[in-house]
């Protein structure tokens, strides 16, 4: 009869792959950051910066759409009371026109 001998690496850990395979490298797990060490990462304030720059822009962003969609709106009215039509119409003429449907 045969005795079949196991390794020692596997009688330890066999429900890994490296466990199944010892003698093959493995790839070194990656390195955790804990949140306690962010606050020291120089990269982390140019973050809060950029982010800060970006809320800023992105309110003026905001603004400026708000006055041109006001600007547009006043350009409809003044539109169909000039044609004497309904701004619902002007409205759709305008919007619809840059729409594509599917078929």
């Amino acid at each position: 009869m045969d005795v079949i001998v196991f390794h020692d690496a596997l009688r330890t850990e066999s429900t890994t792959w490296a466990g199944h395979n010892p003698d093959r490298p493995i790839q070194p797990p990656r390195v955790q950051f804990s949140r306690s060490n962010t606050n020291s990462d120089p990269s982390m304030g140019t973050h809060r910066l950029l982010k800060k720059n970006s809320k800023s822009s992105l309110g003026a962003i905001r603004e400026a759409v708000a006055e041109y969609l006001e600007d547009q709106k006043k350009f409809i009215d003044d539109l169909a009371r000039e044609h004497l039509v309904d701004k619902e119409r002007v409205k759709g003429m305008i919007i619809n026109g840059s729409t594509y449907t599917s078929t």
